[in-house]
């Protein structure tokens, strides 16, 4: 089974206060466009891995959170995931959160 992957768009407001996070498809249609992801669920974590949100894309794409000011991008993770596509995980900043191949096989 092939899945493709999700393209994850971060924007937050100047003022810290806010997230829009745009889900989209990573590969092109037919028109050459990147499609908007309708239904993926996107889930905000905050430090220490408490949900800090949820909520479902719409048409657009698109999912809106608001965030503590106080709070550093790097300190804030991101989840998105949709039935037809491979699940992301990575940090507000747009650092993906991947497992340290080489920790986990020489230690």
């Amino acid at each position: 089974i092939y899945l493709r992957d999700l393209a994850v768009d971060c924007t937050r407001a100047r003022d810290g206060r806010t997230l829009r996070v745009c889900i989209s498809d990573n590969d092109l249609d037919t028109a050459g466009e990147y499609p908007a992801i309708e239904g993926a669920r996107v889930r905000l974590r905050g430090p220490g891995g408490r949900v800090l949100g949820e909520c479902t894309t719409a048409t657009s794409g698109v999912a809106a959170f608001s965030t503590s000011a106080t709070v550093r991008d790097q300190d804030l993770l991101l989840e998105a995931e949709h039935p037809e596509f491979n699940p992301r995980k990575l940090r507000v900043s747009g650092e993906s959160i991947r497992a340290d191949l080489r920790k986990l096989l020489y230690g």
